[in-house]
């Protein structure tokens, strides 16, 4: 069993390690400043805000040219989905 010996009253948190590159430096798209803001209401401490702009960056569009800010876009939907028990 691989959860036997975990103790449930030690939970385990998920923090995301990755942390948004700069913004590509002609940026003037809406999604990718709409990422950027959702990364600074993070480390503010605002998550529910976070979670609401990446959703909008998502929603505008981030730049086909800048993969990155895509993959990371998704993966911070997924992991606040993840750890707040959206699925």
């Amino acid at each position: 069993m691989i959860f036997g010996s975990r103790n449930p009253g030690n939970p385990t948190i998920v923090e995301p390690e990755l942390k948004l590159p700069s913004l590509p430096a002609d940026s003037v798209n809406t999604g990718n400043n709409t990422l950027k803001m959702a990364t600074e209401a993070e480390a503010a401490g605002d998550y529910s805000k976070a979670l609401i702009l990446i959703n909008e960056a998502i929603e505008q569009g981030i730049s086909a040219d800048w993969t990155f800010g895509q993959a990371f876009a998704y993966n911070m939907r997924g992991t606040y989905k993840y750890v707040g028990g959206y699925w």
